[in-house]
């Protein structure tokens, strides 16, 4: 006969469990430089996460930017040899 055995925790299980989990936490944070237990700390910790997602979003906007600047640049450099290229195909502004 083999024992069933409950999938539930028992309650001091559970406990041990959540101190675990909370030990874990706190030192994970403490390595990241943030005392948990001061909220200016966990505030300004918050902050800079934040800054840093538009930081990263400001960043891939002005890829997009520098490639349209650059693509701007290639295609009227082009155009301008085409045009240099042209006229001096058709004498035109040459004495």
């Amino acid at each position: 006969m083999s024992a069933h055995r409950s999938n539930r925790l028992s309650e001091e299980d559970c406990s041990v469990a959540r101190e675990a989990a909370d030990i874990a936490v706190r030192k994970t944070f403490a390595i990241l430089g943030v005392d948990l237990d001061s909220p200016k700390e966990v505030d300004a910790f918050r902050m800079d996460l934040r800054f840093a997602g538009e930081l990263r979003l400001a960043a891939k906007e002005s890829r997009k930017t520098v490639f349209r600047i650059a693509l701007t640049i290639l295609l009227t450099a082009i155009v301008g040899t085409a045009w240099v290229g042209l006229q001096t195909k058709l004498g035109v502004g040459s004495k």
